[in-house]
Parts: C-alpha cells; sequence; structure tokens
C-alpha cells in the first residue's frame, strides 16, 4: 500500500513502487516510465538501477564470488518465460546479456498492436530502451509497413533518415527474439515509403556513417509568413535536422549567406503537391516568387522538403 503513495520520478503521478536498487538513492518510477528511460536491469533479480547510478555495479555482482545456485524458484522461473515470450529459456536471455543491446535506443513509428508487443517483448529480453518521442539518441526506428514493405512518413521517419539511424521493418525484432542473439539489421532495412520514394533510409545511414555533410547544410530557408504555425514548427525542426539554417526575418540581398543558397518556402495546400490555379496557391506561389527574385533566391514549397528528406537527395527546385 505503501507503494500508492510514492509519486514517479519521471512522470509525477502516484503509484511508483518501483525504486533504484541504491539503497541512498531515493528516485522511484512506475514500470512503464523506467522502461522508457536509461535504466540497467538486473533481470534475473528483478532490480534495476536508475538513470543517476547508471554506472554503479548491481549489488548481487558484488557478490558474485559467493556460489549461485543451480536451480530457480518457480516464482523466478515463471517471470523468466514471461520476459521471454520465447521457446525457452534461460540461454536465451544469457545470451543477451553478454551484447550490446542495452545501448540500443529503440523508437516505433506507425505500428499496429502486434507491432508495439513486439517492441515491447524485445526490449524486455535485449534490455534496449524504448522510447515513445523521437530523440537524435534512437539507434533503430521501427517501423510499420504495408504489404508492398512500404513506411509511412511520420516525423519520426523522416528524422531518423536525415540523423542516419536504422529504419527497420518489425521482423527484425521477431528474428532476433527467435534467434536469441543480435540479428544482422540490413536485411530488414525498408527502402521505400508509402508514395514510393525509394533508398532514402539507406543514403542517409551511409551519409552518417562516413560523417559527410547534412542534406540542408549549404541551404537556408525562409517560410513566408502565411505558412500555418503548427505545421511550420515541424518543417522547420526537419530541415534544422537536415543542417539547415532558418531565417526568422525577410532575407535581404545585403544579408545573404553566400556560402548557402537562399530557399523561400511557401504552403501548397493541395495534398498532392501540384499546384491548382485559381486556388489560393497561385497567388502564395506568386509571392514567394517575387521575394525570390529579389534575393537571388528559388522558391519550392513544403512537399519538396519532405520529398528530398524522404529520398535523402536534394530534388531539381523549379
Amino acid at each position: 500500500m505503501r507503494g500508492l503513495k510514492i509519486k514517479c520520478t519521471s512522470c509525477g503521478k502516484k503509484g511508483a513502487a518501483l525504486g533504484c536498487c541504491i539503497k541512498r538513492c531515493r528516485r522511484s518510477y512506475h514500470y512503464p516510465c523506467a522502461r522508457a528511460l536509461s535504466c540497467r536491469w538486473d533481470e534475473e533479480h528483478f532490480i534495476m538501477l536508475c538513470p543517476e547510478h547508471h554506472a554503479e555495479e548491481f549489488p548481487s555482482k558484488q557478490r558474485s564470488e559467493r556460489p549461485r545456485k543451480a536451480t530457480r524458484s518457480p516464482k523466478e522461473d515463471s517471470k523468466m518465460k514471461e520476459l521471454g515470450h520465447v521457446s525457452g529459456h534461460t540461454e536465451t536471455l544469457t545470451r543477451w546479456a553478454c551484447l550490446q543491446s542495452s545501448k540500443w535506443v529503440l523508437c516505433g513509428s506507425g505500428l499496429d498492436s502486434d507491432g508495439k508487443d513486439q517492441l515491447a517483448t524485445f526490449a524486455k529480453v535485449s534490455d534496449a530502451t524504448v522510447l515513445n518521442s523521437w530523440s537524435s539518441n534512437v539507434t533503430h526506428l521501427i517501423a510499420g509497413v504495408d504489404e508492398h514493405g512500404a513506411a509511412k512518413r511520420t516525423m519520426k521517419y523522416l528524422m531518423a533518415i536525415l540523423n542516419g539511424k536504422w529504419i527497420l521493418k518489425p521482423e527484425w525484432l521477431n528474428a532476433c527474439i527467435e534467434a536469441g542473439n543480435h540479428v544482422c539489421e540490413e536485411p530488414f532495412e525498408i527502402n521505400v515509403d508509402i508514395h514510393g520514394t525509394i533508398q532514402g533510409p539507406k543514403q542517409g545511414r551511409m551519409c552518417a556513417m562516413h560523417k559527410a555533410s547534412k542534406l540542408f547544410s549549404k541551404v537556408q530557408f525562409y517560410f513566408m509568413p502565411d505558412f500555418p504555425p503548427s505545421y511550420k514548427g515541424d518543417i522547420q525542426a526537419l530541415v534544422m535536422a537536415g543542417g539547415a539554417a532558418v531565417l526568422h526575418r525577410k532575407p535581404v540581398p545585403s544579408a545573404t549567406d553566400m556560402g548557402k543558397s537562399t530557399v523561400i518556402v511557401y504552403h501548397n495546400q493541395n495534398v498532392s503537391g501540384v499546384q491548382e490555379l485559381g486556388d489560393g496557391n497561385a497567388f502564395k506561389l506568386q509571392q514567394a516568387r517575387t521575394l525570390a527574385r529579389s534575393v537571388g533566391a528559388t522558391v519550392v514549397s513544403q512537399q519538396w522538403i519532405l520529398d528530398s528528406i524522404a529520398s535523402f537527395q536534394l530534388l531539381p527546385r523549379k
């Protein structure tokens, strides 16, 4: 009952009965909150170290000179099977403990309920961290795909391309769980999105691997004032993740960075990305072109940015 009154260090809500195993530490968490953080876990002894004491030794390791029992209690065996969700057994969990999987940070994108369950199971047996939101610390993005193996262009998907992360089908999780070990990611790498754009994930990953310049490193963007604020924030976050500069004031010729090309971005309201004369797009486009001519810039819609990221190449600017 005491645990019902303890507040979670992460979310602040009561009912946080899971505490750090370091006696002097006063941090407590809900189990899902702790799993979302960089806690270290000792699945065999059902204890964890909070992020603050992540580098310290588990008490069980400090007593490692004492002989271990050859058998586990029925309760421990039941817990192991629950964590494994795999054919049996302690060997699977032992092999995972020898890997660097505890340093992996996974995030899901567009997963159905089965995919989310697979991700949760994988995290338990591998001791990897799972985040609900995007972070630059993510090492593997697990993305849901359709029957053609194509992924949706979510914010997480595009961010993962720009940051050169692994973008994998959920089948990779199952392959690792069944093998009880790390399985090569490359055969499971997603290479197409639902718009038919190909090879973006691999191109972004190879760029990061070779420490090449980021996609938009030689571009500075100015967003027209009529751009919807909420959508504008997401697009700006993407281009900045790609190394671009964002101009918050209308560009003038004398202030233009000669090392970067200036691009004026207008909001195309048509989902298809095709401009239709007679709607508001024609007027917006004309305004953007007038400004671009005055400062020697080019004009694109937000769709050009999304398509360029998805293919990880700067597409022609019309």
